[in-house]
């Protein structure tokens, strides 16, 4: 079943905030966490400062780096950044650079993010969203170490929340091998009863700041966690949360299909990090294992590099597919008619192997398994460069069938402005593919609704999800019991982006420093096919 992106991208219905996936990985877990398989972590962390609540419900970010020295000079160059860069600059609203809550020294991150919030289009679309809910900032350190490395405090837990209001559902999406959750025996699927002794269904304001802090802890802290698996209790888990590194390919695997076939499998989280040696490694697994069907699955990836997702359409594609074809094409405002001139980005057969100074030592080609389909697994969480995959892989005719619920609608990116240890992330472009398509800002709808089965793991071929991807490959249409082209309620959806706690979603071409000497390196010696 070939679908047109034009009726993938249509709304039917506004979509539902349902469900928080915030997460990290191990990189530096502290040592005899404990654990095993049972449930329990022993705790050599017990005189761990508890996770702290959060101050109106909403964590503060760690300013480590940020040093503003004029907040005058700082909101001034932000104003003049803002008018050549941003997408809609004839839409920035009249704001008194003076007012009180942008001018208190003080207080220079609150000054110069509300700065930065008031100045950006008002608008909204047709479903009374904001044009613009995409622009953030972050503390630059804390984005390069994100960005460039996958490091972010954590317990390496990604929580699925059903509802921001009682009852909640919190659970456990999934949890990378090795982490403090792993040590401490969390699985997929397990239900958080209480953090700190404060019930995760409570409905008051300092127990929801407990909450809140508990869950997206953004110090070095440990929480008490009482958890069910299957209706039974798991005895108490201390959980410290750390600096650790999230792996952008969680599983991968060949299933070998009922009908002869064999089909490649890969939990892709995120474009940066790891991401372009982890996928890789993936498609060289499927390549030789000679996969005929593929199921990507970016039910829980928010977006990152542009070129991650160039690299990642072409292992799926192939090279005489790509072959002079544009992966995305970058529209820019009026005054940058240069940028959109020089902005298109090929289908990247190659991988970067940077040496230790960040530049490219080596070139590899990447794997290939010329596929004229893909089925991706979506979610209301699968945004900006996960959309660029399904958009580019459209502008080059290759089917790709979608199972899950409606994308999260961002065909816009932007690339880091760096001033006083803050990026801001302004929205700079759109992207539309080699056809010239671009109009998903309501997002990409599955051909088939499939719920995020929590009860299976990942890759599991009982999994709703993948079964019903599995279930299509076989009978060339949706399952029976499976509805076509609606939107999944069950879909998961960013609500940590309301409280501030990580850059809301990742957005396409996004860059920091380690990446752009990577890809300049890459213009300068490598042309692509």
């Amino acid at each position: 079943m070939t679908q047109d992106p034009k009726a993938l991208s249509k709304a039917r219905s506004p979509r539902s905030a349902l469900a928080v996936v915030v997460a990290c990985a191990l990189a530096l877990a502290l040592a005899a966490c404990g654990g095993g398989g049972s449930g329990q972590a022993e705790t050599p962390v017990s005189g761990a400062l508890t996770c702290p609540a959060a101050p109106s419900g909403e964590p503060a970010l760690s300013l480590a780096g940020v040093a503003v020295a004029s907040l005058s000079a700082d909101k001034a160059w932000l104003s003049q950044t803002m008018a050549a860069d941003y997408l809609w600059p004839d839409e920035i609203p009249g704001v008194d650079p003076n007012a009180a809550r942008f001018s208190d020294a003080d207080m220079a991150w609150e000054s110069l993010t509300n700065y930065f919030s008031a100045l950006l289009t008002p608008g909204v679309d047709a479903q009374g969203r904001p044009q613009d809910r995409f622009s953030f900032a972050y503390p630059t350190q804390a984005w390069e170490r994100l960005a460039d490395g996958g490091v972010q405090i954590g317990y390496g837990v990604e929580w699925s929340i059903e509802s921001p209001t009682p009852p909640r559902q919190v659970r456990v999406a999934y949890v990378m091998p090795g982490s403090p959750a792993a040590l401490a025996g969390l699985k997929r699927g397990d239900r958080v009863l209480s953090v700190n002794g404060v019930s995760t269904d409570v409905n008051t304001s300092a127990g929801v700041a407990t909450l809140v802090g508990a869950l997206f802890p953004q110090t070095a802290c440990a929480t008490d966690f009482n958890l069910s698996r299957d209706g039974e209790s798991l005895p108490p888990a201390r959980l410290a949360a750390t600096e650790v590194v999230k792996t952008s390919a969680l599983a991968t695997r060949v299933i070998e299909a009922g009908n002869g076939r064999k089909v490649g499998y890969v939990a892709f989280l995120e474009h940066f990090g790891d991401a372009e040696a982890r996928m890789t490694e993936a498609f060289t697994q499927f390549q030789q294992a000679r996969v005929d069907e593929l199921v990507l699955d970016l039910r829980y990836n928010g977006g990152g590099y542009l070129y991650i997702a160039s690299q990642v359409a072409y292992m799926v594609a192939g090279a005489d597919r790509t072959r002079s074809k544009d992966f995305t094409r970058l529209q820019y405002n009026a005054r940058r008619s240069a940028d959109t001139a020089d902005s298109n980005l090929p289908f990247l057969g190659t991988r970067c192997v940077p040496g230790t100074d960040g530049y490219c030592t080596s070139t590899d080609p990447l794997p290939q398994l010329a596929l004229t389909r893909l089925y991706v697994l979506t979610s209301e969480a699968t945004c900006s460069a996960s959309e660029s995959i399904v958009n580019g892989l459209f502008g080059i005719d290759v089917e790709v069938v979608l199972i899950g619920a409606t994308t999260c609608g961002k065909p816009y990116g932007f690339t880091a402005k760096e001033r006083s240890g803050i990026s801001y992330f302004p929205i700079e472009f759109s992207s539309a593919n080699h056809k010239g398509y671009s109009d998903y800002a309501y997002g990409f709808e599955p051909g088939c609704q499939a719920t995020d089965d929590l009860e299976h793991d990942l890759g599991d071929t009982a999994e709703a999800m993948l079964a019903t991807a599995l279930a299509h490959q076989s009978l060339g249409r949706c399952p029976a019991g499976t509805m076509v082209g609606q939107s999944s309620v069950q879909g998961a959806r960013r609500w940590a982006e309301r409280l501030g706690l990580r850059p809301p979603v990742l957005g396409v071409g996004m860059r920091s420093s380690r990446a752009e000497r990577i890809l300049a390196e890459r213009e300068r010696r490598v042309s692509s096919p």
